[in-house]
């Protein structure tokens, strides 16, 4: 099967851009023609005061990338296409490019930005569904929730209108990849065909486990507010006892340091290449995620399980689906610093538990989350599109 991926990096590497490399690479592993087609919003950067005018219509139509998708279709004649994150330079027109050629499209549903402008649901460091399901999302103009920028927030708003209007995940994607249940449910809650919807969680390649207790607590992510990080910081203070290594960067990276260094059961590592990060991770009691956003999914929990390693997670989203609390590890209210701090020092205390619920998690992931089983599913969703397109 040939197959045509495309992608749009961000300036930062996140978990989207992660995910397109480790897909794409499975495929051809698998022996599948893969043919990649990439812009990053590095790219950005470099534009004059012309270009910058024009991104917000660009991020609704990009001619270039219309162009560039079209000639890549003429001329390698992809089975299938296969859409990761689109936005902003990528943008939909990519779709009707496709459906002028009536070659299959499915689509990765790694955000929730179709429904939200900054992809979150979250505002002030609360959950928001205000725009979930309007047509035009004038409230995350109002309180500028793309970037803190009215103006950003209105070419997002803009183009989410305008393909909602014009039906284009509806009518020009044939099938779309959510990574959990929850998910699904939110993008089903704002009007997109439920039987147009498959659900693939991600995949890890095994690293191994370690199969001691474990002599620390670890955090891995992005060090911002939605991540908790400020409620873990105040958790961590409460539990002297627990050493607590703090892995990744971000705007809170000034913070965090600060806080190691009063602090003597905190340490920050900072961010890390995947690999040190998983040998690190390898070596924890738990992980602690304290997030306060609906994840679409969780990478760190699926390390974290590929690893043998319980996790200590909020209960919200998709994290909520994964852990099993009790079996995988344990659940915390959101934003309740009382509660992860108690839940902190519970498991902490019980190693043999740790042991227990790691040995849970190891099990869930090589049941659920590796590649062979990622590939399968995958391939069951090419096929059955293809079939479809007969």
């Amino acid at each position: 099967m040939k197959i045509l991926v495309a992608h749009n990096f961000y300036q930062i590497t996140g978990g989207e851009d992660v995910c397109f490399k480790a897909e794409s690479d499975l495929l051809e592993c698998h022996g599948q023609t893969v043919i990649r087609y990439t812009r990053n919003n590095a790219e950005i950067r470099n534009y004059n005061l012309w270009q910058k005018i024009n991104l917000g219509m660009n991020t609704i139509w990009s001619k270039r990338s219309f162009r560039d998708v079209e000639v890549l279709l003429q001329n390698e004649k992809p089975d299938i296409v296969h859409f990761q994150n689109t936005f902003p330079l990528i943008s939909p027109s990519v779709f009707y490019a496709c459906k002028s050629r009536n070659i299959p499209v499915v689509l990765t549903l790694h955000n929730y930005r179709m429904m939200c402008l900054n992809g979150l649901f979250l505002r002030d460091s609360q959950i928001c569904e205000d725009c979930r399901s309007k047509a035009f999302a004038w409230p995350g103009i109002v309180h500028a929730c793309y970037r803190g920028s009215h103006l950003e927030s209105s070419a997002v708003a803009m183009m989410n209108a305008y393909h909602r209007m014009r039906k284009t995940w509806v009518d020009c994607v044939d099938t779309c990849i959510c990574l959990s249940e929850f998910s699904k449910r939110k993008y089903v809650q704002a009007g997109l065909p439920e039987e147009k919807i498959r659900v693939v969680p991600n995949f890890l390649p095994d690293p191994g486990e370690d199969k001691n207790a474990g002599d620390y607590a670890v955090f891995v992510g992005r060090l911002s507010p939605e991540k908790g990080v400020q409620h873990l910081l105040e958790a961590a203070a409460d539990n002297t006892a627990v050493p607590l290594k703090i892995i990744g960067s971000g705007p809170l990276d000034a913070e965090v340091k600060r806080d190691s260094e009063e602090l003597e059961n905190v340490s920050a590592p900072g961010w890390l290449e995947h690999h040190e990060m998983l040998s690190m991770l390898q070596k924890a009691r738990f992980l602690i995620n304290p997030t306060l956003c609906y994840e679409t999914f969780s990478r760190t929990v699926m390390e974290a399980y590929a690893c043998g390693v319980p996790v200590i997670a909020s209960r919200i989203g998709a994290v909520e689906e994964l852990v099993q609390d009790g079996v995988t590890g344990l659940l915390v209210t959101p934003g309740d610093v009382e509660d992860l701090a108690e839940k902190m020092r519970w498991l902490w205390t019980r190693p043999e538990e740790a042991r227990r619920m790691g040995k849970n998690a190891r099990k869930y992931y090589l049941e659920h989350l590796t590649p062979d089983a990622h590939y399968e599913t995958l391939m069951q969703i090419y096929t059955s599109v293809l079939e479809g397109k007969k």
